[in-house]
């Protein structure tokens, strides 16, 4: 009989246990990559507002709104993007935002931005109030269709 050739039963056992290891530690990169692909996409799609509030919010002046034609703000027309409705635009690489802003003087000054993007139609909402000629916002919310 040939002693060179003998694995015994706990060195199989061991390189069963490895191999198994192994196999778990790369399903559990795989799902780590996985979500971190996603959360990176979902990062990729909310640039758009953050840069939007960064450039265009930053600077808004009370004169760039409009006077709400309705008693208080006018429902939004989120079924067309129009020029009328939505009269200003922000470019954002490949991505745009159509926006508005009104302002509605029951019974104190308060303003609305609101912004549509482009991509998927997602809506968010602003509300702002004045404060030393500078608009500050002060509440916002996401419109889902």
């Amino acid at each position: 009989m040939n002693k060179n050739a003998f694995i015994s039963l706990p060195i199989l056992l061991l390189l069963l246990f490895v191999m198994l290891l192994s196999y778990q530690f790369n399903q559990d990169v795989g799902v780590q990559r996985q979500w971190h692909f996603q959360e990176s996409i979902a990062l990729e799609g909310e640039q758009i507002w953050q840069a939007f509030e960064y450039k265009v919010m930053s600077d808004l002046v009370s004169a760039d709104a409009a006077l709400s034609t309705c008693g208080h703000f006018c429902e939004l027309d989120i079924s067309q993007a129009s020029i009328e409705a939505w009269p200003y635009m922000y470019q954002y690489q490949s991505d745009a935002l159509l926006w508005q802003l009104e302002k509605d003087n029951n019974p104190q000054v308060v303003y609305r931005l609101c912004a549509q993007r482009q991509f998927n139609q997602s809506i968010r909402c602003w509300w702002l109030k004045e404060e030393a000629g500078r608009l500050y916002w002060f509440a916002s919310l996401p419109i889902n269709r």
